[in-house]
């Protein structure tokens, strides 16, 4: 396998010149954003706190505003659009949903998609919504195991609606249409694909082997399929305890990255003209929720169930662990400037450089209390983080 190539077309492509967050993991799903952080790490400030309700979701930013979603009264989810810097709610559009704990806090696991005057939010029980941007009206509203046969997982739909040109993309599950892409404007169907049982994780479209390739983690398989109309290009089989396959899946060229927690663990694919290969395999990396990052060469993520796990730096090419650091446990991270962006479980953010000899913190400030499984968004200067009891808050890196 010539790695090196791929890694130098796949890394150092350009990223949005914006400073938005449109989408979960960032302006290009992976986790990286095109965002340049201080010479020198102060203690950050706060500039606002506010609460949005129970929920797993991450923030979206647009510009001047940003995006949410929480339950606050445990019978109704609430998507908010609020100043991002003030933090007030400029609008927000309720629906009627239980809270539906299930061995965490419950609430929406979904965030919202921004494209253009529109945003896309999925609730937990699968209600679809395509909302004006300026004002939270209504569009359109589906619902994907009413309109499309889907069964929903176990813990609730989390995946987020992903955008691709006309095509908004999202996974049902089940027999009838395991992932469906609609026009986004409409909400009409476009084409349906597969019966597989839906995983956690949200899709993934990106340029494989010169196609258009929708990358979905189902409850048990890693998936190819042709963005232009569902058509099946490769599969390969994962199966995790509970099916909880819930990490993104990193694609760094043709290389796709998939790791699972339950001690599962990580593994390297290949895909070429013949289909999808496995590269590598092993448990140094076993990614529960949140996904992890890939820069340089470098795995870097959490290992491990909720609760424990550590930050790991793993070797892309072979798999082999390069460092583990004991005192980052649980949570998520982001890469920004060439830098880990990590919001521990316990409310702990940690700034250290993406570097493979060693783990040196840069930074590490204590911003929220309570569990933190949500990932962080940063965007002009501005770092936004929430827990799963619903305190988001706002502080400044500029």
């Amino acid at each position: 396998m010539r790695l090196r190539p791929v890694l130098a077309a796949a890394l150092i492509a350009a990223l949005p010149a914006s400073a938005s967050w449109l989408h979960y993991r960032g302006p290009t799903q992976d986790g990286i954003v095109p965002e340049k952080l201080p010479l020198t790490l102060a203690q950050p400030r706060e500039l606002w706190k506010t609460k949005v309700g129970t929920g797993t979701c991450s923030v979206t930013v647009d510009g001047a505003r940003i995006f949410t979603a929480g339950n606050a009264d445990k019978k109704t989810d609430t998507v908010f659009c609020l100043d991002a810097a003030t933090g007030k709610p400029l609008w927000q559009h309720s629906y009627p949903q239980a809270l539906d704990p299930n061995l965490f806090e419950g609430g929406p696991r979904a965030t919202p998609t921004i494209d253009g005057d529109r945003v896309y939010a999925i609730g937990q029980a699968g209600e679809l919504f395509c909302l004006a941007a300026d004002s939270g009206k209504v569009r359109w509203q589906k619902n994907l195991v009413r309109d499309f046969g889907g069964k929903k997982p176990g813990w609730g739909y989390s995946g987020s609606p992903t955008i691709d040109g006309e095509l908004l993309i999202v996974e049902p599950g089940g027999p009838t249409g395991s992932t469906v892409a609609l026009n986004k404007l409409t909400g009409a169907l476009v084409w349906k694909s597969g019966s597989d049982e839906a995983g956690y994780a949200t899709p993934v479209v990106a340029e494989i082997v010169k196609k258009r390739t929708v990358v979905v983690f189902k409850a048990r398989s890693l998936v190819g399929l042709d963005v232009k109309n569902g058509q099946e290009l490769w599969r390969t089989e994962w199966k995790t305890d509970y099916d909880i396959n819930a990490a993104t899946p990193l694609v760094v060229g043709n290389l796709i990255v998939a790791s699972s927690g339950y001690g599962t663990g990580i593994g390297l694919f290949e895909v070429g003209a013949g289909g999808i290969t496995q590269t590598w395999r092993n448990r140094s990396l076993r990614a529960h929720i949140n996904t992890p990052v890939v820069r340089r060469n470098a795995i870097f993520g959490i290992d491990g169930n909720t609760g424990g796990g550590n930050l790991v730096c793993l070797d892309l090419a072979s798999g082999t662990k390069r460092w583990e650091e004991k005192t980052v446990k649980g949570g998520s991270l982001v890469l920004a400037d060439d830098k880990l962006v990590v919001l521990t479980e316990k409310g702990e953010l940690v700034i250290a450089p993406a570097i493979t000899n060693e783990f040196k913190p840069l930074l590490r400030s204590h911003v929220l209390d309570k569990r933190c499984w949500v990932q962080p968004t940063l965007s002009d200067g501005r770092l936004f983080v929430k827990n799963n009891a619903g305190d988001l808050a706002c502080f400044e890196l500029k």
